[in-house]
């Protein structure tokens, strides 16, 4: 029966044993480790050396390793090749470059800098050239010293020549082709002469003096003038003359500046003529438009003019009576104007100061009219007043006051009466329930009766009524926000918010009802890119025209705003954020966050502002106190080194913005 083992089953190591049959030894069984067996196995190519650690078992496999060297002598370049199998090291020369010529003579370029030989694979020459001139490029032949030159020409090495400056004579002289020319000449040592010709101008004439010298002068006669009066001209040539001629009384004296010397003067002198002894030669008529209304006219005898004697005429055809007056000629000029005498009893009148008229006055005046008058206790008056029948009664020590409306309509001021009183008899009660009566005012809102003689008058004593104003309309407005700021504290004085460089899309607007106030605003604005909000921050309305800023008391029906720093008007701020910034996602945020605000918390004395409050700063630098902020703050210093400020405008595609409102008791 055979017998059957089982073993467990492993991962062989190179160091574990295994049974093998020694064919080399008679087929003896024996033992061996497997990595040696593997190793055994393994044979070595070319390049390739193997290892066996018998601690391990392990081969290992390397191929030869290979560098290149290289060596540079001034005069060759040599390339070796090294290889490393398995610590046996070779060296090969596979490349030397021979540089010509070895013996220091240079070999002039006849095209190219360079050229080489390859006809010996293991050693390839190459050759250099010297600079040969011209195209022939190479590199800087040896030699040179001081006093030398590369010639561009041979490409050798070439000794100045001695000193080749060159002079230079300045000479003048007569143009021997057009005699009136004059030439200046710079002639140089080298031969080169440079020419520059003088021509003269009309008048002009050039004259050689010699020794370099050019004579410029003028012709003789000097320059043409004209003389011209009226329509008669002359052209005065050179060596022609202009004589003055004083006529009528005028005298023309000629002068010099002494010794026949200039400037000469001519002296006109009209001073014998005696004013009104000219001679007229004709008077002509002429009567201005703004004149002819008024009936003035101008005339002259003989009608034409007069040219030698004759009268000028002024007359009126006015008749007795007849008025003149500036009328409007319906461009605002003044014409003036006769207006006829009116009929007898007529009256002069005016459609209000510009057109004046007769006009009869009207067929009945007021036959009683009153200018004062006093009533006494127990006494009793009745006034007519232009047909207006007022009653005066004072049997009770009381004025009572009864008009007829049919002709015209009763106005009466009742001036420095006291509110009635228990303690104050005499003043005016206004109970609060309305009246429901008829009345003729054409005023809205609810009637009230009106008690005259005092607060203890019995039922339907009343025998007048009052209208209070109607008070259930609400005042409502809106306005333009701006952003404000006092300075750091709130003491300074109030002014454009200086990091605010505009406004955008802001807008506010109010209403004022039963003696509340509600006002709410929204503010978008801008600043420069990198700069940072800080200070105080307040909401005001606009000065307009860019002028400055002005309080909220200014608006209409907020004039009685509080004023009190200790009053708890609360600014409610429903959001603060970026425009077109996601508030979930968004990447961007304010430092301080607005979160509240107070009417009036730095009052100037004059202007009611609303000032914002924001959440105040970390407490902490500690992982553990990071998100936990210190009490609400108003002034942000002017410190953004140390990461303080309400925010710093970026190049975000948002503006910032604050939403928020107030309600406020304005009594």
């Amino acid at each position: 029966m055979a017998i059957i083992y089982t073993y467990t089953k492993v991962t062989p190591q190179p160091i574990d044993s295994m049974v093998i049959t020694d064919v080399s030894d008679k087929n003896f069984t024996k033992t061996a480790l497997i990595g040696e067996a593997v190793n055994e196995s393994i044979a070595a190519g070319t390049n390739i050396c193997l290892g066996w650690d018998s601690s391990t078992g392990i081969t290992t496999i390397n191929s030869a390793s290979y560098s290149f060297d290289s060596l540079y002598e001034p005069q060759y370049w040599e390339v070796k090749f090294n290889k490393d199998l398995c610590g046996t090291v070779s060296t090969v020369d596979i490349l030397k470059f021979i540089i010509t010529p070895v013996n220091g003579t240079d070999v002039i370029s006849t095209g190219e800098p360079l050229d080489y030989d390859t006809s010996n694979p293991d050693v390839w020459n190459l050759t250099q050239f010297a600079y040969g001139g011209q195209g022939n490029v190479g590199y800087v032949p040896a030699g040179g010293d001081a006093g030398e030159y590369l010639d561009g020409g041979t490409g050798l090495w070439t000794t100045l020549p001695a000193d080749q400056d060159t002079t230079y004579d300045l000479t003048a002289a007569a143009d021997g082709t057009t005699p009136a020319n004059m030439n200046i000449l710079l002639t140089g040592s080298d031969t080169t002469v440079d020419t520059v010709t003088l021509v003269p101008g009309t008048n002009i004439t050039m004259t050689d003096l010699g020794s370099n010298q050019i004579q410029i002068e003028a012709a003789t006669g000097g320059y043409s003038w004209i003389a011209e009066s009226g329509a008669a001209s002359y052209t005065v040539a050179n060596g022609e003359e202009v004589i003055f001629t004083g006529t009528g009384g005028i005298t023309v004296t000629p002068s010099d500046a002494g010794a026949g010397a200039a400037p000469y003067t001519f002296t006109i002198d009209g001073s014998s003529i005696v004013p009104g002894s000219g001679t007229v030669t004709e008077v002509d008529a002429t009567v201005d438009t703004s004149v002819s209304p008024s009936g003035l006219e101008l005339t002259t005898s003989p009608a034409a003019g007069i040219t030698t004697t004759g009268d000028v005429d002024l007359a009126w055809s006015g008749s007795i009576g007849d008025l003149l007056y500036g009328a409007d000629d319906g461009a605002g000029n003044a014409v003036l104007t006769r207006l006829p005498i009116g009929a007898d009893g007529h009256v002069l009148t005016s459609d209000g100061g510009v057109i004046p008229g007769w006009t009869a006055p009207a067929a009945s005046g007021c036959a009683n009219a009153v200018g004062q008058f006093s009533v006494t206790t127990g006494a009793a008056v009745t006034i007519d007043s232009c047909g207006e029948i007022v009653t005066f009664g004072s049997s009770d020590s009381t004025i009572e006051i009864a008009g007829d409306n049919t002709a015209k309509t009763l106005d009466l001021t009742v001036k420095n009466v006291p509110c009635a009183s228990s303690a104050n008899i005499g003043g005016i009660l206004v109970p609060a329930t309305p009246y429901s009566g008829a009345v003729q005012s054409p005023a809205t809102g609810d009637a009230y009766p009106v008690e005259i003689t005092s607060v203890t008058s019995p039922a339907g004593g009343c025998n007048a009524v009052v209208r209070l104003t109607d008070t259930t309309s609400p005042i409502t407005g809106t306005f333009e926000p701006i952003m404000v700021s006092q300075g750091f504290d709130g003491t300074s004085a109030l002014v454009n918010h200086p990091d605010v460089l505009s406004m955008g899309a802001s807008t506010g607007r109010y209403r004022v009802f039963g003696g509340l106030a509600y006002i709410e605003f929204f503010v978008e604005f801008t600043g420069t890119p990198s700069n940072y909000l800080q200070e105080t921050l307040g909401i005001a309305v606009a000065g307009e025209g860019g002028r400055a800023p002005q309080g909220l008391q200014t608006l209409t029906g907020l004039a009685n705003l509080p004023t009190s720093t200790t009053m708890n008007a609360c600014v409610t701020i429903a959001d603060c954020g970026f425009v077109n910034v996601s508030d979930i996602t968004g990447n961007v945020s304010w430092r301080r966050a607005v979160v509240g605000g107070k009417l009036n918390k730095f009052y100037d004395g004059t202007n009611s502002v609303i000032w914002l409050m924001n959440g105040g700063t970390i407490t902490s630098a500690t992982v553990a106190d990071v998100g936990f902020r210190g009490s609400p703050t108003w002034g942000v210093p002017a410190n953004p080194s140390s990461n303080d400020y309400w925010l710093q405008f970026l190049n975000d595609p948002g503006n910032p913005y604050i939403a928020g409102s107030m309600t406020i008791s304005l009594t």
